[in-house]
């Protein structure tokens, strides 16, 4: 069985020469992307050959017998994956897609979607390779959206791959000693300055990694990389006073570009990424991938949401989560307290979703790597 994993490689080249717009070209727009690609591919046993997303249909059958597709939160308003569509249809190669996800303001809404993406969606379901469940889905709010519009029984519940990352389980028992240790260095999940709501917690969240000496860990957009690959010249300036007064408004320009240089970071590798994390105390802040990759890191994490997707991962896999709207004023201090560990849930959770995960794979003749086995 010949694999395909079709996705954006996140093992990108010779990323010391790449500037910041290269960067987010090759993530898709999202360096946290990088989390669940790199935690598929690390799951495949079978031969297994990465492809880009534009690859033709002819490729695609050249190249393999079935395809992977990591997935995030392609169902919303926000996508129209028609050409996608077209290409997998025309190829007519087996597909199963992994961590797909919903997008709305709050779960309480159901998606729209256009044309292309719902599209998209019956192609995808129209190729399992069994008959059976070929998209594994974030959580119980997808599956319901997916349910909705015709397609209940094309999903199962698996939550994000990137919960499946770590080599072994001795992550857990490090996040657990972790909890009993005091806090000092705290990587922030940082957001971006245009969720007014905001403001105040990401603020205070930057206060904690000036204070502990920690990571402040851009993803996503475009200035909040170049902020952390120190490209200063390519914002302008109305840029870089937003940027500012978002991150630290108490510091003027100059010291502002000088706290970026020391604390903020946009990575280009998951293993160094990770390596850094595993460094870290505490993670906290209001990116999903940022806070699993310091679990499965062995650190302790916490996520803030303010949206669907965040929460509906969370509730999924057992990480610790608040809404943002009850943070009211955050320390280091205070992390141990807003987000509780519970090891024996996250355990329970993530074995159950290991075992969905793995059948989905295996069921259509994939073999996996230890990582995921039962």
């Amino acid at each position: 069985m010949r694999v395909i994993v079709l996705t954006l490689s996140p093992y990108l080249p010779d990323p010391w020469t790449l500037s910041a717009d290269q960067i987010f070209d090759l993530t898709g727009g999202n360096t946290g992307n990088m989390a669940f690609q790199f935690a598929v591919i690390q799951h495949i046993g079978s031969p297994c050959k990465v492809m880009h997303l534009g690859a033709s249909p002819e490729q695609l059958r050249e190249a393999g017998d079935i395809i992977v597709m990591p997935l995030a939160n392609q169902l919303g308003s926000h996508t129209d994956l028609g050409a996608l569509a077209d290409r997998l249809e025309a190829a007519q190669l087996p597909v199963i897609g992994i961590g797909l996800g919903a997008q709305a303001a709050s779960q309480s809404q159901d998606i729209s979607l256009s044309e292309g993406t719902l599209r998209w969606v019956k192609t995808m379901a129209s190729l399992s390779p069994t008959g059976g469940p070929n998209l594994g889905v974030r959580g119980e709010y997808t599956r319901l959206q997916l349910e909705k519009l015709g397609f209940g029984d094309s999903a199962v519940v698996m939550g994000c791959p990137s919960n499946f990352i770590a080599p072994d389980e001795n992550f857990i028992r490090k996040i657990s000693k972790k909890y009993n240790e005091e806090i000092q260095k705290v990587a922030v999940t940082a957001g971006i300055p245009f969720v007014p709501k905001l403001d105040k917690l990401e603020r205070d969240l930057a206060d904690i990694v000036t204070s502990s000496g920690g990571l402040y860990i851009v993803q996503h957009a475009i200035d909040m990389i170049r902020l952390g690959r120190g490209e200063f010249d390519k914002l302008s300036d109305t840029a870089m006073e937003m940027h500012r007064k978002y991150v630290a408004p108490h510091l003027p320009t100059d010291a502002f570009k000088v706290w970026c240089r020391r604390y903020a970071r946009a990575y280009t590798d998951i293993r160094h990424w990770m390596d850094d994390l595993s460094q870290c105390d505490f993670a906290v802040g209001t990116r999903f991938h940022g806070a699993m990759l310091a679990i499965q890191a062995g650190t302790p994490a916490g996520c803030i949401a303010h949206d669907s997707r965040v929460y509906e991962m969370c509730q999924t896999m057992g990480i610790p989560v608040v809404l943002e709207q009850d943070v009211k004023n955050i320390t280091a201090s205070s992390l141990k307290d807003t987000f509780v560990w519970d090891e024996e849930y996250y355990v329970s959770k993530r074995k159950a979703l290991k075992s969905i995960y793995f059948n989905l794979l295996t069921s259509a003749g994939i073999e996996t790597t230890r990582r995921v086995k039962l």
